[in-house]
């Protein structure tokens, strides 16, 4: 009776000894795990996604408290207040994205909108420029052309013809670049070159009814009619209720 005694003894203790064990070794509570720059990043992508713009910023300063060196986090911020056109803001942010890292083209490319718009022509196209100089990027044409539309804005047409010209070379189904060279090129009074250009660009504009009044306007001034009549019918077709569409009736009015 003893030793069977004894024996529940030792098992009872070895069970609490067990536990108490068991206890030591897990210690408190763990502490939940606190988020990185990264996770912030994240969260403030995901709220602008939805439309919460002040806790996607709340988001993204808190990432930049935890780590202020992350390029994409810098031009990420930029890029929030650059859709809100806060340029000052924007530029900025994408200053400092840069100027970490100085291969980060897309930012180069955004903050030189936002010099634009401050008024600043001259320093956008010098960040162009620099962006050039990133042989790694894969859209030079992109750049080429940002830069047109500058020149152009800046009426420095026969520059602004030299960039677009530049994109289509390098992208030749570059239809946005060959729509603004038609543009460019109607500016300059040349119009057969401009008819040419907007050929060119008519596959991306198939749906796009100020295009087709524009290509059908450019036609009736150079006298060929019958293919202004089917632009501007294509203009109506796509957007009947449309000042665009009252200016080619307008138009087809004169044609007959």
């Amino acid at each position: 009776m003893i030793e069977r005694r004894f024996r529940r003894w030792r098992v009872v203790a070895a069970i609490a000894v067990a536990a108490g064990l068991a206890g030591c070794a897990a210690g408190p509570a763990p502490r939940p795990r606190e988020r990185g720059p990264l996770a912030h990043y994240q969260m403030a992508r995901m709220y602008f996604g939805q439309g919460k713009i002040p806790e996607a910023l709340e988001e993204i300063d808190r990432s930049l408290e935890l780590d202020d060196s992350l390029p994409q986090v810098h031009f990420y911020k930029g890029f929030i207040f650059w859709s809100l056109e806060r340029w000052e803001e924007a530029a900025r942010s994408f200053e400092r994205a840069v100027a970490i890292h100085p291969y980060y083209t897309d930012a180069r490319m955004y903050l030189a909108t936002c010099y634009e718009n401050l008024g600043r022509p001259d320093d956008a196209l010098a960040e162009l420029d620099e962006a050039l100089h990133d042989r790694t990027y894969p859209y030079p044409e992109k750049i080429h052309l940002n830069k047109g539309l500058i020149l152009f804005r800046q009426g420095r047409s026969g520059e602004a013809l030299r960039e677009l010209r530049r994109a289509v070379e390098i992208r030749p189904k570059y239809h946005r670049a060959h729509y603004e060279m038609a543009k460019v090129l109607e500016s300059m009074g040349r119009g057969e070159e401009a008819l040419e250009a907007f050929a060119a660009a008519a596959p991306g504009y198939e749906e796009d009814p100020g295009f087709h009044y524009r290509y059908g306007a450019a036609l009736f001034r150079a006298g060929r009619r019958e293919e202004a009549g089917k632009e501007l019918r294509r203009a109506i077709e796509l957007a009947p209720g449309s000042e665009t569409a009252a200016k080619a009736r307008d138009l087809l009015e004169v044609i007959g």
